[in-house]
């Protein structure tokens, strides 16, 4: 019997289930990182939503300023321009997670549909006129897509 020989084989064996340890965990720990960015995204929106509708007011606000932006007083249309602002800012966040191939394409296509119906409305198209300077050039184009969708044919809205 060559010992070296069986030594050897051993040895490859170790690191052949080395590797194989270590593919198993980066999947996992891939898996874990995707779960938790799912988490986060849904919770920012969900968090929104429900900090909107336990505020009757700021229902209020956002169903007059999606209407009609101009006919809000200044601190209505500052509430609602912030308001808005989050809110694309939360889309903008899921949008580079999408591009980055963090978020999957099944999970970004129900954002997608939260802003198509968020730029439906023409008090938002007035906001975004206003605010797209704060967001990064990508989805800012992006975004411009949509509001052009909805400006040349009104009657594409969702909501």
């Amino acid at each position: 019997m060559n010992i070296p020989l069986i030594l050897q084989a051993f040895g490859a064996f170790g690191i052949i289930t080395s590797f194989v340890y270590t593919a198993v965990q980066i999947r996992r720990n891939t898996l874990s990182f995707r779960a938790g960015t799912y988490l986060q995204v849904t919770s920012a929106f969900a968090n929104t939503w429900i900090n909107f509708a336990s505020d009757p007011n700021m229902i209020d606000l956002i169903l007059r300023g999606t209407d009609d932006f101009q006919r809000l007083d200044r601190v209505e249309k500052a509430r609602f321009r912030f308001a808005c602002m989050g809110y694309l800012r939360q889309i903008e966040n899921a949008y580079f997670l999408h591009r980055l191939e963090i978020l999957k394409s099944s999970d970004w296509q129900g954002v997608v549909g939260d802003l198509d119906a968020f730029l439906s409305r023409p008090g938002t198209r007035d906001v975004w006129d206003l605010i797209k300077h704060c967001s990064g050039e990508e989805f800012r184009k992006y975004v411009q897509e949509v509001v052009d969708r909805h400006t040349i044919n009104p009657e594409s809205k969702i909501a």
